[in-house]
């Protein structure tokens, strides 16, 4: 049964070390000295007790819940003074390291928070390593089977590994300010087709996105500002998803026909070069002859 943390109703977490966990306490000391139970979440092997004196909490968490219940069953007795023939066994300090694998989130931004000797949690959902000074994608990042959100971005990175793709759950990538200069054809056909949502790939210097790229049709969210991209996709139109659009500062001289298909909500193309329509040449028409002098000039003209 694990141990999370023992703290007085005022919020200070320093308490007398004769009652470290419940463990340590003896009938005496519990008989008529329970304030309440908190057992809601029992079953999933959380529990509070809150004593009288000292007044604090003591709360358990990560304990099979069948045990769980004989102890707060045991400790009930303890409380109304009845004889208890279940030693109270010692609760043992859960360790940081513990807590730690469980992880869902990790946001580092900045070198010296960077694990060099430690694999990331395994369990991680979102990670985030930004102002780390990567040059490439950590390969350990790769294993993080449950990742939905990671965010690379000023960082120095200057290709994307194709196993990138192989995060089957991601839906958020951000690559911006970084040095970039593709996004790769083999990314665009892996399984980031089903998941990505959202990809920001601002202030890299790409020139131009493979025509598989509209092949990841789940993206909502596009960002390609302060790039030097001279043209997008022809079959842009076939991002069917695509609600929000930045492009802004790039080199975009003109857009592709099937533009039109996009049913956008947000569209940011400032400072682009677009050219100027070409001026078509004034044709000057003039009026067409009436029959009956079309008719004179001919024979005038074979006289």
């Amino acid at each position: 049964m694990g141990y999370d943390k023992c703290c007085n109703k005022s919020g200070s977490n320093e308490m007398n070390s004769d009652y470290w966990g419940l463990g340590k306490f003896c009938r005496r000391e519990l008989k008529e000295n329970i304030e309440q139970f908190f057992t809601k979440f029992v079953d999933e092997g959380k529990a509070t007790v809150r004593l009288k004196e000292p007044a604090v909490d003591i709360c358990l968490s990560k304990a099979n819940s069948s045990n769980l219940k004989s102890f707060l069953s045991a400790v009930r007795l303890a409380h109304r003074g009845c004889d208890v023939e279940t030693p109270f066994s010692p609760l043992t300090p859960v360790k940081t390291s513990e807590f730690e694998k469980f992880k869902t989130k990790m946001v580092i931004t900045s070198k010296k928070d960077y694990p060099l000797s430690k694999n990331f949690p395994y369990y991680l959902e979102h990670l985030q390593t930004s102002y780390c000074g990567l040059v490439r994608v950590d390969m350990r990042m790769l294993c993080l089977k449950n990742l939905k959100k990671l965010d690379l971005s000023h960082n120095h990175i200057k290709k994307l590994p194709a196993t990138v793709g192989d995060l089957i759950h991601l839906q958020e990538l951000n690559l911006s300010n970084n040095h970039l200069e593709s996004f790769s054809v083999a990314l665009c056909q892996s399984t980031l087709q089903k998941s990505l949502r959202s990809l920001d790939l601002s202030k890299n210097k790409i020139k131009a996105l493979p025509v598989q790229f509209c092949q990841l049709r789940e993206l909502t969210v596009l960002k390609l500002d302060d790039n030097e991209l001279i043209r997008f996709p022809m079959k842009i139109g076939q991002l069917t998803n695509l609600q929000f659009l930045s492009a802004a500062r790039n080199k975009l001289p003109f857009l592709p026909s099937e533009f039109k298909n996009l049913s956008l909500g947000y569209l940011d193309l400032f400072g682009n070069t677009f050219e100027q329509p070409k001026v078509l040449p004034v044709i000057m028409l003039q009026t067409p002859l009436t029959l009956l002098e079309s008719s004179a000039r001919t024979i005038l003209h074979n006289r």
